[in-house]
C-alpha cells in the first residue's frame, strides 16, 4: 500500500485550481484601490448654544410679564394683597428654570469659539454666549435699580405702577 505524498510530508492535500481570494474587507498587499475625487465635507454649523440663549430669553420675558399682570390686576382688584408674593415667580425661574438652559447654552458656545472652527461657526457661538449672559445682567440691572429706587419694598413698585 502506497501513502499519499502529501501524508509524508506531513502537509496539506494538493489544491487543484486556481488559488482562492482573500475574504473581503482584507487589504491585499501590492493591490491599488482606485481613489475617487475627493470632497470637502460641509461644516455644520451648531447653533445650540443660540437656541438655548432664545429659550432663556423667552422664559425669562413671560416670566416679567407675567409678573407685570399679577402686580396690574393687584393694583386695580378689590383686594391688592395677592400682588405681594409677585416677587416668586422671578425668584423661581432665575433659581430653578434659567441656570440649567443658560450653562448649556454657555458650555455649548465654548466649545466652538477655538481656532480651528469657521467665521460663521464663530459667530454664532459668540451671540450666544452674549445672549445666554443676558439674563444675568437683566438680573443685576433690575437689582440695582430696585435698590436705588425712592420707593423701598414692594409697596414701593405697587405704587409707582398705579
Amino acid at each position: 500500500m502506497s501513502t499519499p505524498e502529501y501524508a509524508q510530508g506531513g502537509g496539506m492535500p494538493p489544491q487543484a485550481g486556481p488559488a482562492q481570494p482573500a475574504p473581503q474587507g482584507v487589504p491585499q498587499a501590492g493591490v491599488s484601490y482606485p481613489m475617487g475625487p475627493q470632497q470637502q465635507v460641509p461644516e455644520k454649523i451648531s447653533r445650540l448654544s443660540f437656541i438655548f440663549a432664545i429659550i432663556g430669553l423667552g422664559v425669562l420675558v413671560l416670566s416679567l410679564l407675567y409678573c407685570a399682570y399679577i402686580v396690574f390686576t393687584a393694583v386695580h382688584s378689590d383686594h391688592p394683597e395677592g400682588g405681594g408674593f409677585v416677587w416668586i415667580i422671578p425668584f423661581v425661574v432665575y433659581m430653578c428654570v434659567l441656570p440649567p438652559i443658560n450653562l448649556a447654552g454657555l458650555i455649548l458656545g465654548f466649545l466652538k469659539v477655538g481656532p480651528s472652527v469657521s467665521g460663521r461657526q464663530r459667530m454664532w457661538s459668540l451671540l450666544g454666549i452674549g445672549l445666554n449672559v443676558l439674563p444675568w445682567v437683566i438680573a443685576a440691572v433690575l437689582l440695582v435699580w430696585i435698590r436705588t429706587s425712592v420707593f423701598p419694598g414692594t409697596a414701593g413698585a405697587l405704587l409707582a405702577l398705579g
